[in-house]
């Protein structure tokens, strides 16, 4: 099943290439005599799948980047289980309504089914495992890449686990699609909107009380479904499996692996969960992940969230930023604040972004390596001279104070050590053209070396 699509119109793909029509080979499934529904104005053989779309779709960057998933997720997901696959290529179907993927079921004599009664679901077509098909609606302007991933999830999850957990599923592929659609060229408008869906739900269901593991984990398949919920167990779904992917907790670190490799042996993806983590354990290590991340988004690199406790990995010559949720309104004060470590890296660089409004447009002020305060500013995809001077009193040093971003609703910025003013500078409109948040540089470095950790504590964020 594919997630809400948000914002379709806006969602364009670049540089979309014409398809060319092929036809395909070998001993999978033809279409019955008398129906066409398989046959659509644009075609596209690559690799490992066959598209089919009633638009007209950039097929050659979408074969690559379902390539791609393909061999990522297989080693993530089977963890070197042998695959089921009995089909030589996936099929894919883009379809400009419902109306065509149900005729597609039809087609390869997919019965249908439907919800219990009383749960409301609205078809959206999926992944069709005995037919080795994808079909899911595709409107002018969509990108499809999310939802792309997303099924190619649903794909390799069937070539390799036994029994279907929905939540597990739902969130498996989720998280897939943000992992995979956040290295592509030209994708930012699509993840950013995918991603704030994501963690708008799960601020709406940290506000209305988060369900238990036990509650959440076992879901029944039209229970997760059902329209009035379906929406907070998709963003659930994906926080859950993040989590357990990318906690450091040792009640949860280092065993996603044995889950996979379980559930490919066992077909009760339920009591192997309850194997591998105990559950009353990481519930609440979960619940506070959830609570981290409704109020930050991590826009690049690595976060882990616990309160007012956050921390990022920053890989060398790139930067990571963690953007409020909460966007300041225009001609209003804003203030944020964290405490500086005790023993400052000499390689990174911390401080705040503000003005976020794109990936093009922003401001960084920053403590950088040598005592040095940095503001500069990013604007059409250029960056302005730095305004970069040597912190007053730097022989006393900043490790262990708090550094205070203070933004006036004129636009004005002041930057504090503790309770002595270091800079004060006007932005203008740029300081509330966008989001704000946490940011860390690290200049130098080798390709191949680790990413540095930098630490943000006691952080805080007024809104005024």
């Amino acid at each position: 099943m594919r997630a809400p699509a948000v914002i379709l119109a806006a969602l364009v793909l670049a540089e979309p290439c014409r398809a060319q029509a092929s036809s395909s080979s070998g001993d999978d499934p033809r279409p019955l005599a008398g129906l066409d529904a398989t046959s659509f104005p644009f075609e596209w053989r690559q690799g490992s799948f066959e598209f089919g779309s009633d638009l007209d779709q950039p097929f050659e960057s979408l074969a690559s980047l379902a390539e791609r998933s393909l061999s990522i997720l297989r080693p993530w997901i089977g963890r070197g289980s042998k695959s089921r696959l009995s089909k030589e290529a996936y099929r894919v179907y883009l379809c400009d309504d419902v109306e065509r993927i149900r005729d597609l079921e039809k087609v390869f004599k997919i019965p249908r089914i439907d919800p219990d009664q009383g749960r409301q679901v609205t078809f959206r077509g999926g992944f069709y495992p005995s037919a080795g098909m994808i079909a899911i609606p595709s409107q002018p302007g969509e990108d499809m890449r999310w939802d792309l991933v997303h099924e190619i999830g649903h794909a390799v999850y069937s070539e390799f686990l036994l029994g279907y957990l929905i939540s597990i599923g739902e969130g498996i592929c989720e998280y897939a699609a943000e992992r995979m659609v956040e290295d592509e060229p030209g994708a930012e408008l699509v993840l950013r909107h995918r991603r704030d869906w994501l963690l708008d739900e799960c601020r709406q269901a940290v506000e209305a009380g988060l369900p238990s593991l036990h509650d959440f984990v076992p879901l029944g398949h039209w229970e997760f479904l059902d329209e009035r919920v379906r929406s907070r167990n998709y963003a659930l779904a994906w926080s859950l499996v993040r989590f357990l992917n990318r906690s450091e907790d040792p009640e949860v670190v280092g065993r996603w692996g044995d889950f996979m490799q379980l559930m490919a042996r066992r077909a009760r993806p339920w009591q192997a969960f309850q194997e591998i983590w105990d559950v009353d354990r990481i519930d609440p290590l979960w619940q506070r992940y959830v609570a981290g991340i409704a109020r930050w988004t991590p826009v690049y690199g690595e976060w882990t969230i616990k309160d007012a406790e956050i921390e990022a990995r920053v890989a060398p010559g790139s930067s990571s930023w963690a953007l409020w949720r909460q966007r300041p309104q225009a001609a209003t004060a804003f203030s944020i604040s964290f405490r500086l470590p005790q023993d400052l890296s000499p390689e990174l660089g911390l401080g705040f972004i503000i003005g976020q409004e794109d990936w093009e447009n922003f401001v960084v002020a920053e403590l950088r390596p040598g005592n040095l305060l940095a503001v500069i500013s990013r604007d059409d995809g250029r960056w302005s001279p730095a305004h970069e001077s040597p912190l007053p009193r730097a022989g006393k040093g900043p490790a262990g104070k708090t550094f205070r971003l203070d933004c006036a609703a004129d636009g004005s910025i002041r930057l504090w050590l503790d309770s002595e003013l270091i800079l004060e500078k006007k932005v203008g409109d740029r300081s509330h053209a966008g989001w704000f948040g946490l940011f860390s540089s690290r200049p130098k470095g080798e390709p191949g070396d680790e990413p540095l950790a930098a630490h943000f504590t006691a952080v805080s964020v007024r809104l005024r």
